[in-house]
């Protein structure tokens, strides 16, 4: 997994700092949320430094916003076509790095507002 290495090795830099560690891993732990690379970073961080109250965040942040608590697709995999529509966009994409592309899903929320496609289950109105 590439976005795997590329976190370890951020995380391993002796020139990010403890805080940027930890957000880090909270981005990647709600990402990945399941994967055994989300425990083997978790070990890393712990192996760097941060403490355990710290680490307590992921699992936390888990039982918070974890995959169980959200009623809408964060990550727009659930439907083939999204899935699709993401794989050839980041075909094209000349943007070297990967955090650049993120689109936040707020927009997206925001454009099938105003083109009326938004689920009655995710947003029902009132």
């Amino acid at each position: 997994m590439q976005n795997f290495n590329h976190v370890k090795a951020i995380i391993e830099s002796a020139q990010t700092s403890k805080k940027e560690k930890l957000r880090l891993l909270l981005i990647f732990s709600i990402r990945y949320e399941g994967d055994k690379q989300v425990y083997k970073l978790k070990e890393l961080c712990r192996s760097q430094g941060i403490s355990e109250s710290q680490l307590l965040l992921v699992d936390l942040l888990m039982s918070y916003a974890g995959k169980a608590q959200r009623n809408s697709d964060l990550f727009q995999e659930k439907d083939m076509l999204a899935k699709s529509k993401k794989i050839f966009s980041s075909m094209f994409a000349e943007i070297e790095n990967v955090y650049m592309q993120h689109k936040p899903w707020i927009s997206t929320v925001v454009d099938n507002a105003l083109k009326g496609k938004l689920s009655a289950v995710d947003f029902p109105s009132t």
